[in-house]
């Protein structure tokens, strides 16, 4: 399981693995907004496994157990109360709309696949055989800015998004926060690296995100509803529902951004003193342009003492050293 290569590994093809599944996959997998685990390799080959066992407990033969990975448990348990454990017989005589080619094949396309994994060589001359990825697996306590990680040596973007293909695209493109319980992966011997910087770091403060202009928004979380976000910014639901143009106070989807704070004055410029402080904390309404000019310096000074790149993405609680 450890010899999957990271990079040539389809996500189309993962998918696809488990289109059938729908809800039994999630049983085995984490499955959101923001975390796919199909698309991970060796956690997509666990639950496989599991439900390999699974089928074969339930039906008894492997031929029927691995039949209905494809065609689905309930549809191999009807089929074996009508014509018995005799797969042959099965797929000669069993009609249903949903077992047709790819399900009656599946067995047989499985042993195939069994016998050229076996003896790769003799199937496709000149093959090369990837070396296993060893890595180490980090499980987050608290919630974290993805920055966090990019900023440590050995471990850029690139490198993170190719160790983790079941992080899915919302964090990459847009909140750059790895929830709480999410399993990061990284070359081997970096570990104990990752973990200590994460113990000693300043979690995100959730799904928050502060605009350019100021405005703060409010990413929608599962289980969330209007009055429970309206109380966590001192609103009122009806508050909240005007700002969004929101008629159904019941009817929010996870992952819509709530404008819950809109952009003020900005503070006139301050002069820089002998008691300036050397670090500051991001609140509610900041941006770069409004804390430089609180302390008397410049953004891209801001930027410099503190590795940012994009002037626009800072989050709330962000400690940032002040020049």
């Amino acid at each position: 399981e450890s010899s999957f290569d990271y990079n040539a590994y389809s996500k189309r093809g993962a998918a696809g693995i488990w289109q059938f599944m729908r809800g039994t996959g999630r049983r085995f997998l984490r499955i959101d907004r923001y975390v796919d685990e199909r698309l991970d390799p060796l956690k997509a080959t666990e639950a496989a496994a599991l439900l390999m066992k699974e089928n074969f407990q339930v039906l008894e033969t492997w031929p029927l157990a691995i039949t209905a990975f494809n065609y689905g448990q309930n549809g191999m348990k009807r089929a074996k109360k009508l014509f018995g454990k005799d797969l042959t017989k099965i797929v000669n005589h069993h009609k249903s709309r949903i077992f047709g080619f790819a399900s009656k094949n599946f067995y047989a396309e499985f042993l195939a696949a069994v016998q050229i994994a076996q003896n790769p060589s003799q199937y496709f001359e000149g093959l090369k055989i990837d070396l296993p990825l060893p890595m180490d697996t980090v499980v987050l306590k608290r919630p974290y800015h993805l920055e966090l990680l990019t900023r440590l040596p050995e471990l850029s973007l690139a490198k993170i998004q190719t160790y983790n293909p079941h992080i899915r695209g919302p964090v990459w493109r847009r909140s750059g926060i790895l929830r709480q319980g999410t399993r990061i992966n990284m070359p081997q011997g970096l570990g104990p690296a990752v973990a200590e910087a994460l113990e000693n770091a300043q979690p995100a403060q959730g799904p928050i995100t502060v605009a350019a202009d100021g405005s703060t928004y409010y990413e929608v979380q599962y289980g969330d509803n209007l009055a429970f976000i309206a109380r966590q910014f001192g609103l009122t639901v009806r508050a909240v529902q005007r700002k969004n143009n929101i008629r159904n106070p019941n009817r929010i989807y996870e992952g819509r951004l709530l404008l819950v704070s809109e952009s003020t004055e900005n503070p006139p410029p301050t002069q820089p003193s002998s008691e300036q402080p050397s670090k500051y904390r991001v609140k509610p309404g900041d941006t770069l342009d409004r804390i430089s000019r609180r302390f008397g310096t410049s953004v891209r000074n801001l930027q410099s003492a503190n590795k940012i790149e994009n002037p626009h993405r800072i989050y709330l609680g962000q400690v940032l050293l002040i020049p």
